[in-house]
Parts: C-alpha cells; structure tokens; sequence
C-alpha cells in the first residue's frame, strides 16, 4: 500500500478527470468538466484536511498538483484571488514534503537502517 495516498484517493481522481470526456472530439486531447472534478476533488479535501493541511489547502494541492488544472479555474472553486492559491498550493506542497520526509525517515527506522 502506498503510505502517500493510503486509500487511492488521488489516483481514483487522476482516472476520473481522463475519462470524463467534455469535448470528444478528438479521443487523444480528452479534458473532464472543472466542476465534476471540483466536486469530486471536495470530497476528497474534506478527508484530507485535518492537523496538518486545512481543507483549502489540501483543494488547492488536490486540483493544482494532482488534477493539474489552473489556477484561474482553482480560484474560482475555493473562491480565492490566483495569487491566494499560489499560496495555499505552496503551503500544502511544503506540509506533504515534510510528511513524506517524516514517513520515509519512519521506514528507514523501522527497517533498521540508517
């Protein structure tokens, strides 16, 4: 099991956002609709935010870095300014970083390397 996504949330999000086809005119260049992938995204923020990220960081990381959308269309959906998710997304990037850091140096321990 993947400790950076224990339950398959991003690459559950990842599939839907290539196979919800919005334009089909050309199968090679599918893109999904923003707002079902906004929605889906919610959900998942929502799971996400806790001690370490708030949910509109995690919405912001979920739709920036994972669902690769920009960040005009981020803004809107946290109803936000462009420069405001440029900031929430850094933030939450440097929260997963130090918890994967964290995670990683936990395995090593637990291996009994070091």
């Amino acid at each position: 099991m993947d400790n950076t996504d224990p339950e398959g949330k991003a690459t559950t999000l990842r599939a839907e956002v290539r196979s919800i086809c919005h334009n089909c005119g050309d199968w090679t260049l599918q893109t999904a609709d923003p707002s079902t992938v906004i929605e889906a995204a919610e959900g998942i923020a929502e799971r996400l935010a806790g001690e370490v990220l708030t949910e509109r960081q995690a919405l912001a990381y979920l739709l920036r870095e994972v669902v690769e959308l920009d960040r005009e269309t981020v803004a809107a959906a946290v109803d936000s300014s462009p420069s405001n998710v440029d900031n929430l997304q850094r933030r939450a990037t440097e929260k997963v970083d130090d918890a994967r850091r964290v995670v990683d140096e936990l395995d090593t321990l637990q291996s009994g390397e070091e």
